[in-house]
């Protein structure tokens, strides 16, 4: 989450120190080791110097750190939005990195809007570097090296620097026949041009990967629907979500919709409710519902936030 430069000043210094303690994650402000690099995003024609940024490491730090903003007006929500905080979804998470606001469409009564905040983790690259460390690739023959998904997994661990490395090495190394046979190479080169703000580049590749694995059905919807999402075409978006969750295959069952399907069907909730249309939102809302109710107590959160949305669409007209 990142603030305004004035406004910070004008809080309370015990009021900032109370906020500090109780957040578990990290606060940066400009005085601090990291700051530019922090508070860069990906449009590098903007320049913003916010007075504070938090870096929420969970969903208790998320609540927090914009109650305290909203208490303090160190942002701004038209008054007449409805404001939904929320974790972002996994399809924006390589464009959000802390947090973003998005409004409620213009001109649409009972429009919501939505403050999208990236929590922070430990690096969850570290148990790959480690196998690696055990087992370098040095020690496996070129030609049976996994870089397609080394290479993917870096990028989407914020390890970009050794994702591009590593994609230049795989292509040095493995001939280009046995690169071409390797469906997988397309998540590995959308990843990198995702981490680079390439999204026309990445949405090439994904479509690509979908292309080539036919028999999956619906292999690269996902990282397509978010990829259009990013570059403002959310109608796109929804037509990808649908499609995967409406053309299920044994395959895309076994390796694809178990972290797929879910989040497809919040964001198609999310979708649905942001056009208006509450009924498919609460459909979608439902389906998502259904999926995760006995899931693992770390996801139960966004079970508890989709429930609550359920209810307050319960009590609008037309649903």
């Amino acid at each position: 989450m990142t603030t305004h430069d004035a406004p910070v000043n004008s809080v309370p210094a015990p009021a900032l120190r109370s906020f500090a303690e109780r957040f578990r994650g990290r606060l940066i402000g400009p005085e601090d080791e990291g700051y530019d690099e922090a508070r860069s995003i990906w449009n590098g024609a903007i320049d913003r110097r916010p007075g504070l940024l938090a870096r929420c490491s969970d969903a208790d730090d998320v609540v927090g750190a914009v109650r305290f903003a909203r208490d303090h007006d160190l942002f701004d929500i038209p008054a007449d939005y409805k404001l939904d905080v929320t974790v972002t979804p996994p399809p924006l998470e390589a464009s959000i990195d802390g947090a973003a606001y998005y409004p409620a469409p213009p001109f649409q009564s009972g429009g919501v809007g939505r403050f999208y905040v990236t929590p922070t983790k430990g690096d969850p690259a570290a148990s790959l570097t480690e196998a690696l460390a055990r087992h370098p690739l040095a020690s496996v023959d070129p030609l049976d090296r996994p870089y397609s998904w080394i290479v993917f997994a870096y990028a989407r661990t914020g390890r970009p620097e050794e994702a591009r490395r590593l994609l230049r090495e795989y292509e040095a190394v493995v001939p280009a026949g046995l690169r071409a046979a390797d469906p997988v190479r397309w998540w590995a080169v959308g990843a990198v041009a995702e981490t680079e703000h390439r999204d026309a580049d990445a949405l090439a590749a994904w479509h690509a990967g979908y292309e080539q694995t036919g028999v999956c059905g619906v292999c690269g919807l996902f990282e397509i629907a978010g990829t259009m999402e990013r570059m403002g075409q959310p109608d796109s978006a929804r037509m990808a979500y649908e499609r995967l969750v409406t053309h299920p295959s044994v395959q895309s069952a076994v390796q694809y919709e178990s972290f797929a399907l879910a989040p497809s069907y919040k964001r198609l909730g999310e979708l649905y409710e942001a056009k208006g249309d509450r009924k498919k939102a609460a459909d979608y809302y439902g389906r998502f519902v259904d999926l995760y109710q006995h899931a693992d107590p770390e996801l139960q959160h966004a079970v508890r936030e989709v429930r609550e949305r359920l209810g307050r669409l319960a009590q609008e007209p037309g649903t």
